[in-house]
């Protein structure tokens, strides 16, 4: 009950997000992220692997507030590295992409033995992980703010904006 009515109250104030500043925009994205963060347990998870779309394979979480889906969490593995992808969704509508890319410093399997036979200087050594972040905000199925590695805010300027806004509401409707 009390998670329906916190529920009642953000669908309330996402109504209201019209003519906000983008600013008063991404507060309410943050706030929605942060309140299906709080409330992963109460909610029903459907999980599945697939090997389409990565080396060593995916796994894909779903999370539904009933029978809406409110987030889904993509792991995919490989060789070389890895990428935690998550969605945050609401009423249908994209809001949010976390983007963690992991990337190796060799294949996860090269062991000191392996990386001496072939010829390599060195080992895959896990503390040499190298970790990439972006962060992408979205209002009306529109990209309206992209946060890079760096912590820089990237504009529509940037020739991958169109691109990028495409790729993950493509892959969204891929998933549900």
């Amino acid at each position: 009950m009390k998670l329906s009515i916190l529920k009642v109250i953000f669908l309330l104030i996402s109504c209201c997000l019209y003519g906000q500043s983008q600013e008063e925009m991404i507060k309410d994205i943050r706030e929605h992220f942060n309140f299906v963060e709080r409330s992963l347990d109460s909610f029903q998870v459907r999980e599945e692997l697939t090997f389409e779309e990565s080396t060593d394979g995916a796994t894909i979480k779903k999370y539904y507030d009933n029978d809406e889906l409110v987030k889904v969490r993509i792991e995919y593995l490989g060789e070389t590295g890895k990428l935690y992808r998550e969605f945050y969704i609401d009423n249908l509508q994209l809001l949010f992409v976390f983007d963690q890319e992991f990337k190796y410093n060799m294949p996860y399997y090269m062991d000191a033995k392996k990386a001496n036979e072939m010829g390599f200087d060195e080992a895959y050594d896990p503390n040499k992980t190298k970790k990439h972040e972006h962060r992408y905000y979205f209002y009306n199925n529109k990209l309206i703010r992209w946060i890079n590695p760096e912590g820089e805010h990237q504009t529509s300027a940037n020739s991958q904006w169109v691109e990028k806004q495409k790729f993950y509401l493509n892959e969204l409707l891929n998933l549900k």
